[in-house]
């Protein structure tokens, strides 16, 4: 049996807000929040762990992955299994679907998708892990489904498909209300331009129906992350395609951010990211009004280098203050992933597998415990 390993390692925040945090966090005052405010917040406190790695495999990217009947759901995603790009190998989608039961179990092989899949979006829901849109070699689709875990087996049952075809897009759940936004219509980035689609779906409904909502103030993207407090939905970063008249399409790395809220049906722009972090796991969590972006995404470093000598991705772990509007650098993962959601389960914040690289893949899952000051001094204080 494969048991979790520790990693042994705890992150403790470095909160910006005098000139030597901001140093260490690598930022300007403009980028950091307040004195007062950081005087306020409690530290972040990051605890991971390595939880077991996915079987028989290099790792997939953009895999559907959630939470049901406390099971940990991973199906999809695709990778090059016999050789990287640089080396000539071939892109490959996966239908495969695999469980987790338990931290320190194995994981089981549960069954196959209807048909290979990568790149959509999914979320943890009562009903089951909502699996949206998404892509294959052949085409992108608009179909959707839940998965569910019951009695030792894994169901697929349909839902409402998405108005048009997408794939590489966010979404999170506020209520029994579901959020998309942004978006590819082919696997083929340069192909078509980014999409600027903002969605909504109430899984409440009688009839549950996508509506179109009014999009952000800013560029149409893929890959953004996104986020949610429970009452507003976020976007952050992204990839831009930009085709300019008699030049080749080419990729904006995007550091913009934005709020919605849903009582005024209202966007508002908010501070720009020190740096892009498209395709970082999202949605990303939120803990103490705090939104975290696990590790740099993909920020346009290296892309002056070949494909194979492109270096991993950044660890930061970057949090917005929702209250003061600003960013600050509160720790690091032991290693930078991207294309891979940041899911719930058994009270921690967990990464299965995903992109550390550039064309690369890991079979790794990581698990951060996400706690603060405050509550360690109210259970140490507790009687």
């Amino acid at each position: 049996m494969t048991t979790r390993k520790k990693l042994h390692k705890t992150v403790h925040s470095a909160v910006c807000g005098t000139a030597l945090t901001m140093a260490a966090c690598g930022m300007s005052a403009c980028q950091s929040i307040t004195n007062r405010a950081a005087a306020d917040m409690p530290s972040i406190h990051i605890h991971t762990n390595e939880l077991p790695s996915l079987p028989n495999t290099p790792g997939v990217a953009g895999p559907y992955v959630g939470v049901h009947n406390d099971a940990l759901i991973l199906a999809g995603g695709a990778n090059f299994p016999t050789a990287p790009p640089w080396d000539g190998g071939k892109k490959v989608w996966h239908d495969t679907i695999y469980v987790l039961t338990k931290p320190h179990g194995t994981w089981q092989n549960a069954g196959r998708l209807r048909e290979t899949r990568a790149y959509g979006v999914s979320i943890t829901t009562d009903r089951g892990v909502l699996c949206l849109g998404g892509n294959n070699a052949e085409q992108t689709t608009n179909q959707t489904f839940y998965l569910t875990w019951r009695d030792g087996q894994i169901l697929q049952k349909p839902f409402v498909p998405l108005p048009t075809a997408m794939a590489s897009f966010g979404g999170a759940q506020i209520g029994s209300r579901i959020y998309i936004a942004g978006g590819q219509a082919q696997s083929n980035p340069m192909a078509t331009p980014s999409l600027s689609t903002f969605l909504m779906i109430d899984l409440d409904a009688d009839e549950p129906t996508w509506t179109a909502l009014p999009t952000w103030p800013g560029p149409e993207r893929f890959f953004p992350v996104v986020a949610t407090d429970g009452q507003s939905f976020y976007i952050f970063s992204g990839f831009q395609r930009i085709a300019k008249l008699g030049e080749s399409p080419k990729l904006e790395y995007l550091k913009d951010a934005y709020r919605y809220d849903p009582a005024s049906n209202r966007w508002t722009r908010l501070a720009d990211l020190p740096h892009p972090n498209a395709a970082a796991p999202s949605p990303a969590p939120m803990h103490n009004n705090q939104i975290l972006l696990l590790g740099n995404g993909a920020d346009g470093t290296g892309l002056e280098l070949p494909l194979k000598d492109r270096p991993s991705l950044g660890r930061d772990i970057l949090s917005y203050d929702i209250n003061a509007d600003q960013w600050c650098v509160v720790g690091q993962l032991p290693y930078g992933v991207v294309t891979t959601p940041a899911v719930k389960w058994q009270h921690a914040i967990v990464l299965a597998s995903g992109e550390p690289k550039a064309g690369m893949r890991t079979p790794r899952t990581l698990s951060l415990e996400i706690t603060s000051d405050a509550k360690e001094q109210r259970a140490h204080d507790a009687p």
